[in-house]
């Protein structure tokens, strides 16, 4: 394996890796916050669930993220070396806004990170009609927009209907809320980790493409067991800000809350995922947690955090576009304007 190959392979899982850091913690956030788990148990449990779920599921955002953001024809037509540059300034972009705002606690999206890390790539090192704009369009900004009004709208109902069928406050219920939440985490658990575990499994089999490891775009065991470790690790070292800030600083919870927030969210998680969709966890998880809150009380909302998520939604695509744009126009001037 030369040094190019491994210099991306490594930043590829270090971007899955610090992707469990900082969105894992969205998995167990409610349950724990919620008292319906202690913590550690909440998070074992997890960790085993974001590992092994990925190699068995699909796909369709592996192939989104590697082949669908920048066209095949583009990344071929110009050489490995352009192409592993291309992906190495993508993926720079999006760890390093992942670690911006991972610091300060903004429950940003990581999938979104690294799709604005290969537009802004893509268009330095490729042009402007090298993106799919259609599909990112339709995969990702519609999906950007469309994903909170989802989660918002899940966890109204599920909310409301929980409390029809009478499962309210009442301390015996509570019980079996909380048990009834091992079951809604593990699907959860399942929905986060096929979308986020799949985002470097694109990126390494369109590696292994470009290099000619490979002629097709089939994800190897190798490929998905690496992916699967890396978020499930990051997960295990990480995530305790994003589960105090998703938790406890949008609205106070309770167990009937935590299990309309995990039914709603992976819902909305698992469909996005059938489509190809590389969906924000964090995103979704936040609005299903405003949706239960106003089905209650407007005003019980921090509205002030939510605004605060909400505009990190909409900047981290062009700022971590910004980013890899900025790191792949200094490699081109280090290299003469040569590539």
């Amino acid at each position: 394996m030369s040094l190019r190959i491994l210099v991306i392979v490594i930043l590829a899982y270090t971007f899955t890796f610090l992707n469990g850091v900082k969105d894992g913690g969205n998995v167990i956030a409610t349950i724990i916050t919620s008292r319906s788990l202690k913590p550690y148990k909440a998070l074992f449990l997890a960790v085993m669930i974001e590992f092994f779920a990925p190699l068995f599921m699909g796909t369709a955002v592996a192939k989104t993220i590697g082949k669908g953001i920048v066209a095949e024809q583009f990344m071929m037509s110009q050489g490995d070396q352009v192409a592993l540059l291309f992906l190495s300034c993508a993926l720079v972009g999006a760890i390093l806004w992942n670690g911006i705002t991972w610091y300060f606690a903004i429950p940003s999206s990581s999938s979104h990170a690294l799709v604005g890390g290969l537009i802004g790539s893509g268009i330095i090192f490729f042009g402007f009609n090298a993106i799919n704009w259609s599909t990112v369009m339709f995969k990702v900004v519609l999906m950007i927009a469309l994903t909170p009004i989802l989660g918002f709208m899940f966890g109204w109902i599920v909310m409301v209907a929980l409390k029809k069928i009478g499962l309210n406050f009442n301390p015996k219920f509570n019980e079996i809320l909380k048990k009834s939440q091992l079951g809604s985490m593990f699907f959860l658990a399942v929905s986060h980790s096929t979308n986020d575990a799949q985002k470097s499994m694109g990126i390494i089999t369109l590696l292994l493409v470009i290099v000619g490891e490979q002629s097709n775009f089939d994800v190897p065991l190798q490929v998905k067991i690496g992916s699967s470790f890396f978020l499930a690790f990051g997960m295990l070292c990480g995530g305790w800000k994003i589960v105090r800030t998703v938790g406890k600083k949008i609205y106070k919870l309770q167990p009937i809350h935590s299990l309309a927030s995990q039914i709603s969210s992976a819902s909305v998680i698992f469909l996005s995922g059938l489509i190809g969709s590389p969906v924000s966890t964090s995103q979704i998880v936040s609005s299903s947690i405003v949706g239960i809150g106003s089905s209650e009380r407007m005003s019980a909302v921090k509205w002030d955090v939510a605004k605060k998520i909400v505009v990190s939604w909409f900047i981290t695509i062009p700022f971590a576009a910004a980013i890899s744009a900025g790191t792949g126009f200094i490699v081109w001037m280090v290299m003469g304007g040569q590539v």
